[in-house]
């Protein structure tokens, strides 16, 4: 606990930085027959679709 006294005057701490953010996650759902879940999922499943759309080269969407 704190004493009261001459010496028990306590410095602030620094505040800690924070670690970067990661960008937000969302949530998609999909409907697939079952043939095409387990080829997705023989695919790679999550992992495998974000390479794929990160990959993919698209052009700036225009805007309004």
């Amino acid at each position: 606990m704190f004493q009261i006294g001459a010496g028990s005057k306590r410095r602030p701490e620094a505040a800690k930085p924070k670690a970067p953010r990661k960008p937000a996650m969302v949530s998609l759902a999909v409907k697939l027959q079952a043939d095409q879940k387990r080829k997705y999922e023989l695919l790679g499943g999550d992992d495998w679709l974000r390479e794929q759309i990160d990959a993919a080269k698209v052009e700036p969407f225009a805007s309004d």
